[in-house]
């Protein structure tokens, strides 16, 4: 039951993503198409378990987004106190993701993806500091992974 109700709350954070950043009817073809990829109703439906690390990357998706990017309307569009909170929910969500499928499958994936993404779209983002933290988190997260591989032996690969 809790990795069917993952799968649920993957398909929620589609949706909210979708309807932050168009409208609703986005939100709901982003939950449609998210709800009905071949691979997410298999995973769903044999209950292999992938379930749970899919709704941690999609949490850190909305958060990191929530962070760097502004909505499109007035009611999403971040003061400074709500971009902090944001950024403390993204820390959370990396934590979440890092504990549920690792930092290479769970969390490094959706984070760059935000990066780049408030790279690109967001007018001056470059000035922000919001970014350059998401950056360092990247980084670190991706100085580790690198620290890890480095420890490996040949044996236990």
């Amino acid at each position: 039951m809790p990795i069917a109700l993952c799968g649920i709350v993957a398909v929620l954070f589609a949706f909210l993503m979708g309807r932050r950043y168009a409208d609703t009817r986005t939100g709901v073809y982003a939950a449609l198409i998210a709800g009905t990829n071949p691979l997410f109703v298999f995973n769903a439906r044999a209950m292999l378990g992938e379930a749970p690390g899919f709704a941690a990357q999609s949490f850190l998706a909305w958060c990191a987004l929530s962070a760097l990017c502004p909505g499109t309307n007035e009611a999403t569009t971040g003061t400074p106190r709500r971009t902090w909170l944001w950024l403390a929910a993204t820390l959370v969500a990396v934590a979440i993701a890092v504990w549920v499928r690792g930092a290479v499958l769970g969390a490094l994936p959706p984070l760059i993806a935000a990066v780049v993404v408030a790279s690109i779209t967001v007018p001056g983002a470059r000035k922000r500091i919001e970014l350059w933290i998401a950056i360092g988190i990247t980084i670190a997260l991706s100085a580790l992974v690198v620290r890890d591989v480095l420890r490996d032996s040949g044996e236990s690969s």
